[in-house]
């Protein structure tokens, strides 16, 4: 029921594509690597007018991955994100738009220049609320396209039971009866018992996920491994990892991600 955030959605409407990054809570900054998302269904809620939408029923997926364009070090650029001062009474995080800095790319990268305005040379009189463009590349898998190192294969291949395992424990309500076992969504810290239905959330997230790739499409496998551990809703027994796994550069390293969450 974000304001700003339903009317971005109204504006971009059925079909609209917009690029969703996340946040290096370590660095502070905002990731390069993302996904380009496309809206699937959006239903506007307009009891304050048209030009005034209240609250917005949304589907997002997700249809490649991207990377923000900009300098490879040092770069800020104007971009939406959750904040406590965009919020008009500061009692919560709500979208807005402001310049944010970038963590820089790995070395070697052969970044694109950004692009004059995109930065915060000249936007600082744009209201907060008024979302603007920024540029980004669609970036091209060929890990799954070339013939794969047999380590890499093994690996894969080795990921499989322990994903089936993850499953099949992450589901059982009385996995959760061990108090040691970490969930963001107990109904009460430190004692049994969650505020949701592992069971029919997971199963959910796997009609939604489709059929597991195999060990031959690295890459895919551990994109599908990251978004069934890390479930939208969330779950919260598994280190968040799909930034990660999206700023990986190259199929062993996600796989590497995969395992250790």
């Amino acid at each position: 029921e974000d304001p700003t955030f339903s009317r971005f959605l109204r504006d971009l409407g059925l079909g609209g594509m917009f690029a969703m990054v996340s946040v290096d809570q370590n660095r502070r900054k905002v990731r390069r690597s993302g996904v380009v998302a496309r809206i699937e269904v959006v239903d506007v809620d307009s009891e304050g007018g048209p030009l005034d939408p209240t609250a917005v029923a949304f589907s997002v997926v997700g249809r490649k991955r991207c990377r923000v364009v900009g300098p490879s070090e040092g770069m800020v650029a104007r971009v939406g994100r959750w904040r406590r001062c965009y919020h008009p009474d500061g009692e919560g995080a709500a979208l807005g738009w402001g310049d944010e800095r970038f963590v820089d790319a790995p070395t070697g990268t052969d970044d694109a220049e950004q692009e004059e305005g995109q930065s915060q040379g000249g936007l600082e009189k744009i209201p907060s609320n008024v979302w603007t463009n920024i540029s980004v590349d669609c970036v091209l898998d060929r890990d799954d396209s070339v013939a794969l190192d047999h380590d890499v294969l093994e690996r894969a291949q080795a990921l499989l039971p322990l994903l089936d395992k993850w499953v099949e424990l992450a589901s059982d309500q009385d996995t959760y009866d061990n108090i040691d076992v970490v969930a963001s969504t107990r109904r009460i810290k430190g004692k049994p018992g969650l505020c949701v239905d592992p069971d029919r959330l997971l199963r959910g997230v796997l009609a939604d996920l489709g059929e597991r790739p195999p060990p031959s499409r690295p890459t895919d496998l551990a994109f599908w491994g990251a978004a069934l551990i890390n479930p939208l809703p969330a779950l919260g027994v598994a280190p968040e990892i799909r930034g990660r796994v999206l700023e990986a550069e190259n199929a062993c390293r996600r796989l590497e991600i995969l395992e250790w969450g």
